[in-house]
């Protein structure tokens, strides 16, 4: 700056120094040194410059003719607009094309040290190939300015002759990756990784880089080979820490994932990532996370180190289509069949968390916390074959979310080997990795046996949570009466799961003292807590459900009498209140007759 005010004041052109002022001044947030704005010729991508439109013989875009006149701007938009290629989530349109209908040339030059060099040659003339490249840069005008004559050559390769000087300029990081789709494969020969996988499927991505990256690929793309570059973009979120703050050095919050992945395992920092993240919004992720996806990889791992040391592992047992014998059997398969179902719609829709989540729930929920514990109980022949059918299916729906502890228990299963000349040859497992993926079994799936093992389920539940209020220890044995209907043959896993001694079934509530209540749906419970509580601290428990029920009573009977509220309510809307009053109406009555007792 110094130099520059010398150059001025010796033309005349300095009117007077101000030192009294205050500017805003660029610094350097690496080295803190002023940034100095310096004009420089630069290169550019005309975006708006109409050119002619080559379709690749592989995938066209459809919809513009082979010769056709566009522009780069143009085929950006038209790509996305006709759904060719999709954004997911949907909203992300709108800022694609907020950059690209407000698109202006694209600056390539860059001035760093790495990257692809600007492929353009100059040649001053007549030749001065005594020069080196920095006098030529320091030549009166520049290349192709004024005293100097030049000409140029655009190629990867230097053109022939001496005297040639390529441009000292780098490529914008972007152009060079925007190349990614096509030159990985081979581009600009023909070769069959082209054509096997290009235009590929999903590109995954965050949207923070949607038009830096995305969009300069679907330009490149377009461009170079006439045809798209993916036909799906899935856009994540950022990865924040558990207080929100974007990770970075200064605030010292970065979890680096090879730290925890050398603490609690691949796996499991793979699932703290993808499940609760949804598309395109931030995400919390914390080191304790990461530690609760440890303990239910292990968990995953625990359940089928139990099935395969506890069932025959005869591989004629692993049955495709396992018959069942009880309640449970045909409860299990059905659940099963839904979460086929249900995670390959999710997965297909790009909705990872979603399956993940229902995933986890049946494997820690359903199939570990209640048949496992039931087929403790109710060992039948049936049994062994279900549960390696159950366990097979769940390392396959788990392998995208957890390949490597899959992968590993995998190996203990025995299946059939490939035949020779097989992946992995005579006598190998075939991976689970390429294992087809289940096609649910829609044969077990049972909505009326799901609804009568709920039913047993919330029995369960219910004398747990009397158990659980009143602090009895595991070992203590309840007597219950239940007063009403359940599903055959279950007596012996309620008395098991629930801690019950004596299990008795009446048409009427028990008169005597000293029961404690629960309700589901039609079926009353009643359990026997004589010489385990005290009586007065429970009667003070009575009365305050029963309070808490009438006030909630009233609010829905004010709803149900306001005539405009019916009117306007959806039915299932008012048909679900109603069932709800009903319900609250018969706890009501079972506990003022525990009061009256």
């Amino acid at each position: 700056r110094e130099a520059i005010v010398e150059k001025l004041a010796a033309n005349g052109l300095v009117d007077h120094i101000d030192e009294n002022y205050v500017h805003n001044l660029s610094v350097c947030y690496r080295c803190e040194s002023p940034v100095e704005p310096l004009p420089k010729l630069q290169w550019f991508i005309d975006v708006n410059k109409l050119f002619t439109f080559r379709a690749s013989s592989n995938a066209a875009i459809g919809g513009i003719k082979d010769g056709e006149q566009v522009t780069l701007k143009s085929l950006m938009s038209y790509v996305v607009r006709s759904e060719q290629i999709r954004i997911i989530p949907d909203r992300f349109k709108k800022t694609y094309f907020h950059w690209i209908d407000n698109l202006r040339d694209w600056n390539i030059s860059r001035q760093i040290w790495f990257g692809h060099r600007v492929p353009v040659w100059y040649r001053s003339i007549p030749p001065l190939s005594d020069l080196s490249a920095e006098a030529l840069a320091k030549a009166e005008g520049g290349l192709g300015g004024v005293g100097v004559q030049s000409e140029l050559f655009v190629g990867v390769q230097p053109p022939q002759g001496e005297g040639w000087v390529q441009d000292s300029d780098t490529l914008d990081t972007w152009f060079s990756a925007g190349l990614w789709t096509f030159s990985t494969l081979g581009w600009p020969d023909k070769t069959q990784d082209l054509r096997t996988f290009h235009p590929t499927s999903v590109l995954e991505t965050g949207y923070d880089i949607i038009f830096f990256w995305v969009a300069r690929m679907i330009l490149m793309t377009t461009y170079a080979l006439g045809e798209i570059p993916f036909k799906t973009v899935y856009l994540h979120g950022l990865v924040r820490d558990e207080r929100g703050r974007k990770m970075s050095k200064s605030l010292d919050n970065v979890i680096d994932p090879l730290d925890m992945i050398k603490l609690y395992g691949a796996d499991a920092t793979r699932l703290s990532l993808v499940i609760g993240s949804t598309p395109g919004n931030d995400s919390k992720l914390s080191e304790a996370k990461v530690a609760g996806y440890r303990n239910f990889t292990n968990k995953l791992w625990n359940i089928s180190r139990f099935v395969l040391s506890s069932v025959d592992r005869d591989a004629t047992k692993v049955a495709k289509n396992p018959e069942p014998h009880t309640l449970t059997d045909r409860w299990i398969l059905s659940r099963l069949a839904s979460l086929q179902l249900e995670v390959t719609k999710h997965l297909e829709a790009y909705e990872f968390s979603q399956a993940g989540e229902k995933l986890r729930d049946f494997t820690w929920g359903e199939f570990a916390d209640w048949y496992l514990e039931i087929a403790k109980i109710q060992r039948l022949d049936s049994t062994d074959a279900i549960l390696l059918y159950i366990l097979e299916n769940l390392l396959v729906l788990w392998h995208p979310f957890m390949p490597f502890v899959t992968e590993e228990i995998w190996k203990h299963f025995s299946v059939p080997p490939l035949p020779e000349g097989g992946l992995g040859g005579v006598g190998v497992p075939v991976l689970l990795m390429i294992h087809p993926w289940p096609a649910p079994a829609l044969d077990h799936h049972d909505l009326a046996v799901e609804s009568a093992f709920d039913r047993v389920q919330s029995l369960i539940v219910a004398i747990r949570n009397i158990r659980s209020i009143h602090k009895l220890p595991p070992k203590v044995r309840v007597d219950v009466t239940i007063v009403g209907a359940i599903p055959d043959g279950q007596e012996e896993i309620i008395r098991s799961l629930a801690g019950v001694g004596e299990l008795t079934f009446a048409h009427q509530a028990p008169h005597a003292d000293g029961f404690a209540s629960a309700v589901v749906d039609d079926v009353q419970i009643y359990v026997s807590l004589a010489g385990l509580v005290d009586k007065q601290k429970e009667e003070a428990k009575l009365r305050a459900q029963a309070t808490e029920l009438k006030a909630y009573l009233d609010s829905l009977t004010v709803k149900l009498a306001n005539t405009e509220f019916l009117s306007k309510a959806p039915p299932a809307v008012v048909a679900s209140m109603r069932q709800k009053l009903s319900e609250a109406e018969t706890k009501l009555r079972v506990i003022q007759s525990q009061l009256s007792s």
